[in-house]
């Protein structure tokens, strides 16, 4: 079962570049996850 499945999730970035690396992945995990 997922969790995630049905829900709208919004996501923003702030200009911060140095955060970017660690937000992609977790972004991606979200998309994955349905």
């Amino acid at each position: 079962m997922n969790k995630l499945n049905g829900i709208k999730i919004g996501f923003a970035l702030c200009g911060s570049y140095c955060t970017y690396d660690k937000v992609i992945p977790a972004i991606q995990t979200l998309i994955d996850e349905g």
